[in-house]
């Protein structure tokens, strides 16, 4: 009896207990649920994560900005590629809004990085290249020499100064800042050898200028390149892959109204002389500048054909 007593009392205790535990329990969940600590760390997580979604959203259209307007090696590209693999990385393991946050502290700190390296560049060289941008390129040569002077391997400096030097006449000794710029490895390859290509032209060594456009539309391919290896293909009388060239420009970009005058060129040593004359007048309603030459030549096919004159 007083056994059963004991059981009686203990089972009842533990309901006791196992109610009592219920209770706490439940009024820790609301405790937590109500506390204003964490709904301000949700809060700042949410701002975190727009935050970090509009970085990514401005930093997106920087890039496509940076790369529609320069010459970009596979280097910037794979590094594009990198980023896209840490956000989708971010997000899988991390959740999405705490993936986005922790993205956008890494592009934050890239940029930070990227912006440290630019101004600890030497004061000349930044005068350098601002005064190259603007098109005033005796100011931008003697900054670059003055870069040379105490960074003798100072890739960018040697290939900046090369096609400042070929905008004033000075191709030959372009020429040589462009070799150096090249055997230094510069990152940006392709745009060296573009350069190089237009140096070579200038100087009149076509298939030089050929070879090196090629190598800068096998690393990047451009309209600007293609065009201009097209161009050389004209005065060496190889129309047909001329043609070729100008027709892939086109089809990088459509709105690179140079390549039709190219084509039309090409088409008119052909003796194609109807299409030549299409190609000319795509180029002319682009209201690019035409010499006196060029019109001349557009409407002495449009009487050849009896087309209205423009």
């Amino acid at each position: 009896m007083e056994n059963q007593t004991k059981t009686e009392g203990t089972v009842e205790g533990r309901e006791q207990t196992n109610a009592t535990s219920s209770t706490d329990t439940k009024a820790a969940n609301r405790n937590k649920t109500s506390n204003p600590r964490r709904k301000i760390n949700k809060g700042l997580i949410d701002i975190i994560a727009i935050a970090g979604m509009l970085v990514i959203a401005g930093g997106s259209i920087w890039l496509l900005y940076w790369l529609y307007t320069k010459l970009v090696s596979w280097v910037v590209l794979g590094g594009i590629g990198g980023f896209v693999m840490v956000a989708l990385t971010c997000i899988v393991f991390g959740g999405f809004k705490e993936g986005l946050a922790t993205f956008a502290t890494i592009f934050l700190i890239c940029v930070f990085i990227w912006g440290v390296i630019w101004f600890t560049e030497s004061p000349e060289y930044r005068a350098g290249v601002n005064a190259y941008d603007e098109g005033d390129y005796a100011t931008a040569i003697a900054n670059f020499d003055l870069v040379i002077q105490k960074e003798p391997d100072h890739a960018e400096a040697y290939l900046k100064r090369c096609d400042a030097l070929r905008h004033t006449g000075g191709a030959t000794d372009a020429l040589a800042d462009c070799n150096r710029a090249i055997r230094l490895d510069y990152p940006f390859k392709e745009e060296s050898y573009s350069i190089r290509g237009r140096v070579f032209t200038e100087l009149g060594r076509f298939q030089e200028a050929i070879d090196d456009f090629s190598v800068a539309s096998r690393v990047q391919p451009s309209a600007y390149d293609l065009v201009e290896r097209g161009n050389l293909y004209n005065r060496l009388k190889r129309h047909k892959t001329a043609l070729k060239d100008f027709n892939r420009a086109l089809h990088l970009d459509k709105d690179y109204v140079w390549a039709y005058w190219g084509m039309g060129n090409a088409l008119y040593s052909l003796n194609q002389r109807k299409a030549a004359l299409t190609a000319y007048e795509r180029y002319e309603k682009s209201g690019e500048n035409m010499s006196k030459a060029m019109r001349a030549r557009i409407d002495s096919l449009r009487k050849q054909f009896g087309a209205a004159e423009k």
